[in-house]
């Protein structure tokens, strides 16, 4: 027999313990996929998401954590979005639910992903931007669930505010320059954004010739009867 090619780590008695985060109605969840920490490789139930496909040998199977074996039928590409594809997915029809492995996703488009109570944010490392976001359901990170701000395709990782990203970020490389300055240089930025609306402490900190200092009426009667000190 093959050795297995990878694990699933959402899995109890040979059983992937997905299918509670669903309603049990007839709606197609084939668009959403779990972001797995445990899982070595994407895989999907799903065979009509793939663009490519390649049948695997009958004794190819993965392990769960349990265990126990799940035949894999095949592996292919699934497009991510317009621009990027997951690769070697695997096709495993007994799961119940499409997984989305960390390691293959930080791996592949060179990216970091933060967990927080209630969703996880996809950050590029190169530019440090965020690229997408995955809300929790049931005590589970998905991709595609509503709320999460995707878009029409369950898999498109977004650009939250691009726009204001790319204000803010000329903004720090050109030495904090005021952003009314900025509309008038680059007004491609500005497009649908109102300058009023960007506000910068460390400007607002760092232009103060001094700090408030509160009116006084106190006279001195004699000299140095009252000192007045920077400190």
């Amino acid at each position: 027999m093959e050795k297995p090619s990878g694990s699933c780590s959402l899995a109890k008695n040979g059983k992937i313990l997905i299918s509670h985060a669903f309603s049990a109605s007839n709606k197609d969840h084939s668009s959403i996929w779990v972001i797995d920490s445990g899982a070595t490789d994407h895989m999907t139930h799903s065979a009509g998401s793939f663009k490519s496909y390649q049948p695997c040998p009958s004794s190819k199977k993965i392990t769960v954590t349990d265990g126990s074996l799940i035949k894999v039928a095949g592996q292919g590409t699934i497009p991510l979005n317009h621009s990027l594809d997951l690769k070697q997915v695997l096709h495993v029809p007994n799961l119940t639910a499409n997984l989305l492995s960390i390691r293959k996703l930080i791996k592949d488009i060179n990216c970091s992903v933060t967990f927080f109570l209630n969703h996880c944010i996809f950050q590029d490392l190169a530019t440090g931007k965020m690229i997408g976001q995955a809300r929790v359901k049931d005590g589970l990170y998905m991709l595609g669930m509503q709320g999460s701000n995707s878009n029409s395709h369950p898999l498109s990782f977004i650009s939250v505010n691009s726009n204001k990203d790319d204000v803010w970020n000329h903004h720090r490389c050109l030495g904090h320059l005021s952003f009314k300055t900025l509309s008038h240089m680059f007004p491609s930025l500005f497009k649908n954004l109102n300058v009023e609306q960007f506000h910068c402490e460390i400007c607002e900190f760092a232009k103060h010739h001094r700090v408030p200092f509160p009116i006084s009426d106190s006279r001195s009667m004699s000299p140095f009867h009252i000192i007045h000190s920077d400190i």
